[in-house]
């Protein structure tokens, strides 16, 4: 299941994250969102046990109820996957991704956000 990202808990959930943060965008409307909807649930419980270990999270932000987040990023197509680490943005896929690929993009990152997190832990 992912995390329900609101303009009330984005910055405690993605800014200030002590993780990789993957975030997807979606409305109402978007057809495209509904198809990608399902992978990425499908993507958060395969990786359900680095979500439970803090090492990931695999959240979902619905553009039509959280006008102030929406108007920060002005997105001109959905749906829009992206990877935050320490709440900058390191990725950004526009349109349908695979499992597989987000998979590959979460491989590569991962091992990334574990040492700037652990950097600026110390």
């Amino acid at each position: 299941m992912t995390l329900k990202i609101t303009d009330a808990n984005y910055d405690r959930e993605v800014e200030l994250a002590n993780q990789l943060v993957i975030i997807f965008f979606w409305e109402e409307q978007c057809g495209p969102c509904r198809i990608l909807s399902s992978v990425i649930e499908e993507l958060a419980n395969d990786y359900k046990g680095s979500i439970q270990a803090g090492k990931l999270k695999v959240c979902n932000l619905n553009l039509d109820e959280n006008p102030e987040t929406a108007s920060t990023f002005d997105f001109k197509s959905l749906p829009r996957v992206l990877f935050f680490i320490n709440g900058s943005v390191v990725f950004e896929h526009a349109g349908i991704i695979s499992k597989a690929e987000l998979a590959k993009n979460i491989g590569y990152y991962q091992p990334i956000a574990d040492k700037l997190i652990s950097e600026r832990e110390q």
